[in-house]
């Protein structure tokens, strides 16, 4: 797995998956054109996580009317790994904090780096791997701090966005499989 070559230490992390009923190279080709997005629940939670950016008067990133994983990299995420079918890392930058959110482009040569103090470093991976009955899809996401002032912030943002960003996420997966579906 990629992600512990990028991030090996991390202050946080959240792990979902869920069985798709199709070989791994079909459920791979799946998530790369699933509109994350098009589940009412996705939409509905970033739309809530972009008020507090928009009525500080700093719209946040909008992501496109369809939100394939790959249109993710347009929204300052940026893609680490790509090996297919086996799995796609993204990293992203910010104050996660901030209304918002205080994100930052990186390149992945920035990935190598020491996390600047102040930010946060999340991870965020698909893992895909044959099973007797399809393919296991599985996402974990990791963040890691850059100080102990960062790590404090971070973690009052994690306990109340922690059980929305699992709801994202299993409804994100659950997109994949039904975009994976004959």
């Amino acid at each position: 797995m990629h992600m512990d070559d990028w991030l090996p230490a991390y202050d946080f992390s959240s792990v979902h998956a869920i069985t798709i009923l199709e070989v791994q190279e079909v459920a791979y080709a799946a998530l790369l054109r699933a509109d994350l997005a098009r589940p009412l629940l996705v939409r509905s939670l970033m739309w809530l996580r972009s008020l507090p950016a928009w009525n500080a008067g700093r719209p946040g990133p909008t992501p496109p009317p369809d939100y394939p994983v790959r249109a993710l990299a347009g929204l300052e995420f940026t893609v680490l790994a790509d090996a297919p079918p086996n799995e796609l890392l993204l990293g992203l930058e910010g104050r996660f904090w901030e209304p918002s959110g205080g994100l930052r482009k990186s390149a992945p040569d920035d990935f190598m780096k020491p996390i600047p103090p102040g930010y946060a470093r999340a991870l965020w991976n698909f893992t895909l791997a044959p099973q007797a009955l399809g393919t296991r899809l599985r996402t974990e996401t990791r963040v890691a701090c850059g100080d102990p002032e960062s790590r404090r912030r971070f973690a009052r943002y994690w306990r109340v966005v922690a059980p929305f960003s699992g709801l994202l996420r299993r409804a994100m997966l659950a997109e994949v499989a039904r975009e994976a579906a004959p």
